[in-house]
């Protein structure tokens, strides 16, 4: 009875395991559409190019007029034959137009920062993609090397019972019975060690997808090899126009400059007052009268 319970409760632990378990299939391009979807380096590199466009709109703020406020007020206590309260308030406007080339060198260093921000991004997708397509390709190869060993693990097997058949009628040796065992053995190993490579791309894709451990990848793929005709030089010089890295190492040598003309001193500063607005309530005992100066 105890072990009738223990193989019940066995049976529906595999079961469970199994139904848990989700089998999918997977194009090359489902694929890298996943991996490029839910990568954290690329949704983090996406958040820096948001802050980056931020820092490029404060930067240019200063060109616009900036709107300074102030107030102020007061109130005395018996002093008078009554208590006095008075309030002050000013408004200044102020626009640069000139600051030694501070602002505009700010904005084109924000810029170029950009610039970097986003080869760095261009940079990670194609590591991700190169990354995407490699565990695929190999989970592939490893499923048709998995397929090939089990057909010929059925083969040899086949081949045996023939042996066998054949040395109970006396036709076959027990020499040839043994070599054939020890190639079942042989083939049976080569089996095993090709089902585990395809676990083990299987568990490399899907942390390069961010998929549930419980879900079991299947390439839906076919191996074709074409042969194409490229020209070296022409290709490797395009190749290289497009790397993200190049597109770095520029745009991180013209921040550099801009941030060489930001840290010389600022010898010339112009800048134009368009407005100052002052409002001063006098003491009620008087008049209850308001005096506003404006200055231009």
């Amino acid at each position: 009875m105890k072990k009738i319970c223990l193989f019940l409760i066995i049976f529906l632990f595999m079961s469970l395991h199994i139904l848990r378990a989700e089998e999918i299939a997977l194009t090359l391009d489902e694929a890298i559409a996943i991996g490029l979807r839910d990568n954290r380096n690329i949704l983090l590199k996406a958040e820096d190019i948001k802050k980056a466009k931020e820092k490029i709109k404060e930067a240019k703020a200063s060109l616009w007029p900036s709107l300074t406020f102030t107030g102020g007020w007061s109130r005395s206590q018996e002093y008078y034959y009554k208590d006095i309260s008075s309030t002050t308030t000013q408004f200044t406007v102020k626009q640069d137009l000139f600051k030694g080339g501070k602002i505009i060198n700010t904005i084109k260093y924000n810029e170029y920062g950009l610039e970097v921000i986003q080869a760095l991004l261009d940079k990670e997708k194609l590591e991700t993609v190169l990354d995407i397509e490699k565990a695929f390709y190999t989970l592939l190869l490893s499923e048709k090397l998995s397929e090939l060993n089990k057909a010929i693990v059925d083969n040899t097997r086949q081949h045996l019972d023939l042996i066998q058949a054949r040395y109970a009628n006396g036709e076959a040796s027990e020499s040839d019975v043994l070599k054939m065992e020890s190639s079942l053995s042989n083939v049976n190993k080569v089996y095993e060690s090709s089902f585990n490579q395809v676990e083990a791309s299987q568990s490399l894709l899907r942390n390069l997808l961010f998929l549930n451990n419980d879900v079991q990848i299947k390439t839906d793929a076919e191996l074709t090899c074409q042969p194409r005709e490229v020209a070296f030089d022409e290709g490797f010089l395009k190749a290289m126009e497009k790397r993200p890295e190049i597109r770095q190492y520029k745009a991180k040598k013209s921040r550099i400059k801009n941030r060489l003309k930001l840290s010389k001193p600022i010898t010339d500063q112009i800048f134009m007052p368009l407005g100052i607005i002052t409002a001063v309530p006098m003491p009620l005992s008087e008049q209850g009268a308001i005096e506003t100066i404006i200055m231009f």
